[in-house]
């Protein structure tokens, strides 16, 4: 038998994920089988086996390469080094982890987002799944490098905070949840949206809804 190379597996791979991908834009995620993936990129169920063991393993890759296509981490650091005010660094790191969710649902439509509800149920297939990342989650960590900001920040007397410990961080992680849940929605059907009364706010995308809460956050702190 003739020797199969890296290229030729990663080639084999990169497609069974492209069809992956091609199903959950048809039907729900966690209505996708290894069934439905064999079948739309055309392998046999034997050899499907050769490169995933399961439908986690191949989700696990398509976050891999969200998170790698999504690389925000040069243009975070940049921020974080350009020596603008603080709140000026606060609004623009924020505004880029919008962008970045916006840039997940223009490549990959509701997946990424529905994997991280589906995974919170299912602690084990969670597992499976994460034990195939490779990528670093760019959008926690971005986060986690706000708050670690604010918080130096506070220490040094730049703002004046009066929250207990915390309640920063329980209030980006709350608005980046939630945005990403009202811009589904705005995806979806617009018409929803009027229940929100953002329509006059013109917050129809992650990027706005996070531009928000950077001002927000900057008034609380003072």
């Amino acid at each position: 038998m003739p020797k199969v190379t890296k290229e030729y597996v990663d080639k084999k791979k990169n497609e069974i994920v492209d069809a992956a991908i091609r199903v959950c834009k048809s039907k729900p995620a966690y209505a996708v089988t290894m069934r439905d993936v064999v079948k739309e990129c055309g392998i046999s169920q034997g050899g499907m086996y050769h490169y995933f063991s399961c439908i986690e393993e191949i989700f696990g890759e398509i976050v891999n390469r969200a998170y790698n296509e999504m690389n925000f981490t040069a243009d975070a650091d940049r921020i974080f080094e350009s020596g603008k005010q603080p709140s000026e660094i606060i609004a623009d790191s924020l505004t880029l982890l919008g962008e970045m969710m916006d840039g997940f649902y223009d490549r990959f439509g509701s997946l990424i987002f529905e994997l991280e509800m589906i995974y919170l149920k299912t602690p084990e297939g969670a597992k499976k799944m994460r034990e195939m990342f490779t990528a670093n989650e760019d959008a926690q960590t971005l986060v986690f490098k706000v708050n670690a900001y604010v918080e130096t920040q506070i220490a040094n007397g730049h703002f004046k905070n009066n929250l207990p410990r915390g309640y920063i961080s329980l209030l980006l992680l709350a608005s980046l949840e939630g945005a990403k849940r009202i811009a589904l929605i705005s995806h979806s059907n617009p018409g929803a949206l009027q229940e929100f009364g953002l329509l006059d706010m013109e917050c129809r995308s992650v990027k706005d809804m996070m531009r928000v809460t950077a001002e927000i956050v900057v008034k609380l702190l003072g």
